[in-house]
């Protein structure tokens, strides 16, 4: 199957809104003055068919298994998180005849940070990812997979600011299912060391 959504570059200014509305309320930007910071212990909410909120204020674990029992295939995750980064959303997907693949999405904030910085844990069941425009690519190996690492440069057609879109994506042809890793390299300031240590502890 095709991959069409959220992860071009003409479609980035659309999940910049989405992810700045969802943060606004996740992560607060500061405290007023003379307030101790308190660390804050964000709980994923989880979604289906895109908008339709199942549950919220899950823990993570509670949160992977709502999605597994949607979805019923092993939803994996990673095990290694960048300082600060937390699953804050899981989004599951329906399977749709000739149109999707049943799938999901994991979104990872990074909290107590004023701008969006996030990256993707996505899953398709039945095919692996394929790409509808050009992407720079090589391989690197991920656990016991040849993932491909392809990469986007670009600028935002909305907010005209750089875009460096970076993929790894992987399929298990035992279990039919693809995973994939994605980061705006820009925006969540991660580099691409990270984006592979991330991968690499997926499972």
């Amino acid at each position: 199957m095709t991959r069409t959504f959220v992860k071009g570059l003409a479609a980035a200014g659309v999940a910049a809104s989405l992810l700045l509305a969802t943060t606004a309320s996740a992560f607060p930007a500061g405290k007023p003055k003379g307030t101790p910071a308190t660390p804050k212990v964000v709980k994923p909410v989880v979604f289906r068919n895109q908008g339709v909120t199942l549950a919220s204020g899950l823990t993570p674990k509670a949160a992977l298994q709502r999605a597994h029992n949607v979805v019923k295939y092993r939803v994996t995750t990673p095990h290694y998180l960048p300082k600060d980064f937390a699953l804050v959303l899981i989004t599951v997907y329906p399977y749709i005849p000739d149109m999707t693949l049943l799938s999901d999405t994991q979104t990872f904030y990074k909290a107590h940070s004023r701008s969006v910085k996030d990256f993707e844990v996505d899953h398709q069941l039945g095919a692996p990812y394929v790409y509808n425009f050009p992407l720079a690519s090589t391989t690197a190996r991920v656990g016991s997979y040849t993932a491909t690492v392809a990469e986007e440069k670009g600028t935002n057609a909305k907010t005209h600011k750089t875009v460096d879109l970076l993929f790894v994506y992987w399929y298990d042809t035992h279990s039919k299912l693809a995973t994939e890793v994605t980061a705006d390299l820009k925006s969540s300031g991660l580099t691409r060391a990270d984006v592979l240590r991330i991968a690499n502890s997926v499972s």
